[in-house]
């Protein structure tokens, strides 16, 4: 019994790898994906081919590693070949990896992001992840984004400056790199540049084109932030997901309630 339902759970999956491949065909990058796999991940790892590479990504430096947390599945990391509203060719994917990545669930990049990950560092994703078009992430130290966290287009993910500076009267260097983390159910508008040292609490929306550069986990979850540098400005405020999306009826309503404020 246990043997029959591993055999269809099996085939299941390979009819789903099958699909994926059918419904992106001329969007990934078969020989790039067959390297990363086999050189980030265990054979047992990436027979499953979890890492999907997309067509216009740089692989700058492999060197580093991925580590998956549980079972591994087809297509647990796809990098630039979802469809969005830029040009693949002149927005090219970057992939420089001398630390670690490590992934507990989903993570998708989309088109022209580039993933800087230094000797020490260690970039982690707990599932369900999202990372918009043209972003940057360089992690030299420790980045980490939580569950169903989520960043819009044009972001930028640093936890270091990539300098030291002194103060010339005390002569005390201050240290340029420190932990990032972004919370479980975080929404970051684009255009967000988010610095060394930040941290962002359970369901915190930032609004776009904000700097955040120090820690809000003070303040609450469920708030929005907002402003260079960023502020709390609303409590209790949470991102909608989902089908509701879809309901253009509701959306209507709350625009004519807007209209009439």
């Amino acid at each position: 019994m246990a043997t029959s339902l591993r055999q269809r759970l099996k085939k299941i999956e390979l009819i789903q790898a099958l699909h994926f491949i059918a419904c992106h065909f001329w969007g990934i990058n078969y020989i790039k994906t067959l390297y990363l796999n086999f050189k980030w991940l265990p054979v047992r790892q990436a027979l499953h081919f979890p890492i999907i590479v997309g067509r216009h990504v740089l692989l700058r430096d492999t060197s580093g590693k991925m580590e998956i947390n549980g079972k591994a599945h087809f297509g647990q990391f796809c990098l630039s070949f979802y469809h969005t509203p830029v040009d693949y060719a002149s927005n090219r994917s970057v992939v420089f990896n001398q630390g670690k990545i490590v992934i507990h669930g989903n993570v998708y990049l989309r088109s022209g992001v580039k993933l800087w990950v230094g000797d020490h560092g260690v970039l982690t994703f707990h599932g369900e992840n999202a990372v918009g078009a043209n972003s940057i992430i360089a992690c030299f130290k420790k980045v980490e984004f939580g569950y169903f966290s989520v960043l819009s287009w044009g972001c930028q993910v640093y936890d270091t400056n990539f300098h030291f500076f002194r103060d010339m009267e005390t002569g005390t260097v201050t240290k340029r790199s420190s932990f990032v983390k972004i919370g479980d159910h975080v929404w970051v508008g684009n255009s967000v540049h988010i610095t060394r040292g930040a941290r962002l609490p359970k369901g915190c929306l930032v609004s776009n084109r904000s700097v955040v550069s120090r820690s809000y986990m003070k303040e609450g979850e469920h708030i929005m932030i907002a402003g260079h540098p960023a502020v709390k400005v609303l409590d209790n405020i949470e991102k909608v997901k989902g089908e509701h999306f879809l309901d253009l009826t509701a959306e209507a309503q709350l625009a004519a309630i807007y209209d009439s404020m």
